[in-house]
């Protein structure tokens, strides 16, 4: 570094340190700092030589002692005086720049990695929480990188699904025992998993999991069916509809289990059904609390041993010509 103007026609009447002075103060850098910074090549005759003069004043000699008594870190290179002009050339401390390839490197940005990340902000946050935007700011990185894995937030939630249906029992699969028993249990296992978690409980209805843990739970479901002897395109057709069933009774119960006002709400469908007007609704006036009885988990059993009787029984439809009214267009109604 060296002094901005250090070659300057000066009055012959100015001392070398009023000259430096003026150096100083035209510097970017604090003049303690550059004081710090200056080694203490001068000493005795020599600082003796460079300061002494008719106009040295106290505050110039203020000055030098101020600015050579500090010197450490930075070395003179050279100094050349006249009694025109002060030129004095400095290296600062050297300073060490770190490169980039030095740095700790961030993981790669996997799928994998970015659903477990999601799953933990589910986790925290809330899937309310979960947006691109706050699980790119959990990995430091941008929104756009996360594009490369997931088209929108429902193609997120989905994966966040598939992570947590890894947690599903499937050992009564390879289980002696009944098969209706043994695929109750599975189902039972897949809502337990659901109620865990209301939010993606209730996003499980809508969205349209793909991944390998889903794919492990149908191939489960299949798997019991037609060990039970249902027919390969009843069994195709039969575990959507389990599906459906199941899903929605685990959101159904997991958005109670978080209402604070489900005990109020329960009560006032209570007196609502002891109290209704007989002569409108004679029906529900005589089942009464029949229709409030069974818990949960027994009115479940019950519907799936339902279904599973009547898809024994239940034949697909022979297949027809489709109308141009019936076809459907779209890329699906089924859940």
């Amino acid at each position: 570094m060296s002094l901005p103007g250090s070659r300057q026609d000066l009055d012959s009447t100015r001392t070398p340190l009023s000259i430096l002075r003026d150096q100083l103060t035209r510097l970017d850098t604090p003049a303690d700092e550059l004081a710090a910074g200056l080694h203490p090549f001068v000493s005795g005759g020599a600082s003796a030589g460079l300061f002494d003069g008719p106009t040295t004043t106290r505050e110039d000699a203020l000055l030098a002692r101020r600015v050579f008594h500090h010197i450490t870190n930075m070395f003179v290179k050279s100094v050349f005086v006249t009694n025109m002009f002060v030129t004095i050339g400095f290296v600062s401390e050297h300073r060490v720049v770190r490169s980039r390839r030095e740095r700790p490197s961030k993981p790669a940005l996997t799928r994998d990695r970015v659903v477990a990340a999601a799953v933990a902000v589910m986790r925290s946050d809330g899937l309310e929480k979960l947006t691109l935007r706050r699980l790119a700011t959990e990995l430091d990185t941008g929104p756009a990188s996360l594009y490369v894995y997931f088209r929108n937030v429902a193609d997120l939630h989905a994966a966040v699904l598939d992570e947590l249906l890894a947690s599903v029992d499937l050992g009564p699969v390879g289980a002696p025992g009944d098969w209706r028993e043994r695929l109750e249990a599975v189902l039972s296992s897949y809502v337990g998993v659901l109620m865990q978690y209301p939010p993606l409980a209730r996003s499980a209805l809508l969205t349209r999991p793909s991944g390998p843990c889903y794919l492990d739970l149908v191939e489960a479901l299949v798997a019991l069916l037609r060990e039970g002897g249902v027919e390969a395109d009843r069994a195709a057709w039969a575990v959507d509809l389990l599906m459906q069933v199941t899903t929605a009774t685990g959101a159904e119960q997991a958005t109670r289990r978080e209402n604070p006002r489900d005990g109020d709400e329960w009560d006032a469908l209570v007196a609502a059904i002891e109290n209704a007007d007989v002569g409108r609704y004679p029906q529900i006036r005589d089942l009464g609390q029949l229709l409030l009885s069974g818990t949960g988990t027994t009115r479940m059993r019950w519907a799936l041993s339902v279904l599973l009787n009547g898809i024994l029984a239940t034949a697909l439809p022979a297949p027809t010509p489709a109308s141009p009214s019936e076809i459907d267009t779209s890329e699906g109604e089924r859940s």
